[in-house]
């Protein structure tokens, strides 16, 4: 994904017709899967050491994030059996949400693609397992069941109104075809001695099936009437405003006193908070399990490092909320698994 978004950003900086306001960052690591994603205890420094800094690097903060696409998979899944397999991913997927969610306040979209063709693997190379077919194809069910999961209002994925816990989320391109044989929709096909690396064991593309993966991301933006309102250029985007605009054009101010990273480790019967010394002011710490009980609560400064003793609580879903003393409405949150001893 990430060298095909790279070839993306390019085709972006050279189209007059896009949004001059529009910021297309590549935050994509890779070799990395939705198991070392959604782990946040164990793979914390996932977000905090690789995720954000390739971010700021770029510019932006994480504030200014409103749109995300993903494609990818889960080395802990190497089982292909149907359904098993797209439902496992599908699982890992919506259990990714919530935490794009909290990692990217104003988050609003998040689409998702499938794989494209398997076919060519290589059986001796690493990631034969999660490549090979039939699962490429199927990870396309396990977006089409993460979609329908949102559709018929499944709590985790609810994305409006009290209680919202991810972002709006869509189908990506689907760039998925059977190999020579073009999609009868989309004329789309694969062809191994020319979309693939010689040497990239059947799963790494070729400079040309980089641009081609670049160009369907393209094509798709232009003409996705969800996306294409802010990805196109159009009068609203006249002026560009630094903190950033929302979709139909409205500016939105981003308080430059919210830490872009504070850190929060898991560990058995803690919780560890870690605040920047860019916060600037006092912080209030609140823990509340997953019905809102008040867990815990402790003011913080900036620079420092404290602990919650949790022993007395049970293991399951907790939530930390960070409060800026003196501004309510300056609140980051983020959900996180905790385990008891």
């Amino acid at each position: 994904a990430g060298n095909a978004w790279n070839n993306f950003i390019d085709l972006v900086n050279v189209d007059s017709g896009i949004n001059p306001c529009l910021e297309v960052v590549n935050a994509c690591l890779g070799a990395k899967g939705l198991d070392v994603m959604i782990d946040t205890a164990e793979n914390g420094w996932y977000w905090y050491d690789e995720i954000m800094p390739r971010i700021l690097n770029k510019g932006v903060t994480r504030h200014q994030v409103q749109a995300v696409w993903i494609k990818t998979a889960s080395k802990a899944d190497t089982i292909l059996e149907f359904p098993l397999y797209p439902a496992a991913i599908a699982d890992k997927y919506a259990a990714l949400m919530p935490i794009l969610r909290d990692s990217f306040p104003n988050l609003q979209l998040v689409f998702v693609s499938g794989f494209f063709y398997g076919g060519y693997a290589d059986p001796r190379k690493e990631f034969y397992d999660i490549v090979k077919e039939p699962g490429s194809y199927w990870t396309n069910f396990a977006v089409k069941w993460l979609v329908e999961r949102q559709i018929v209002g499944v709590p985790e994925l609810a994305y409006a109104g009290i209680g919202a816990k991810s972002p709006w989320v869509g189908w990506g391109p689907h760039v998925w075809a059977d190999g020579t044989h073009p999609n009868e929709t989309d004329g789309l096909y694969w062809d191994c001695e020319v979309d693939f690396q010689p040497d990239g064991g059947g799963y790494h593309l070729s400079n040309t099936g980089k641009l081609k993966e670049a160009s369907l991301l393209l094509e798709w933006a232009r003409t996705n009437p969800v996306t294409r309102k802010w990805f196109l250029d159009g009068p609203e985007w006249t002026s560009c405003d630094p903190d950033g605009r929302t979709a139909d054009g409205r500016n939105f101010t981003i308080d430059s006193n919210i830490p872009d990273i504070y850190k929060v480790y898991v560990y058995q019967s803690s919780l560890l908070l870690e605040i920047p010394s860019t916060a600037n002011t006092q912080v209030n710490w609140e823990i509340y399990d997953a019905v809102g009980n008040l867990v815990h609560r402790q003011e913080v400064a900036p620079g420092t490092t404290v602990t919650a003793n949790l022993s007395h609580h049970a293991s399951g879903l907790l939530i930390s909320k960070i409060t800026y003393a003196d501004r309510m409405e300056s609140q980051i949150t983020k959900h996180m698994l905790y385990t008891s001893r």
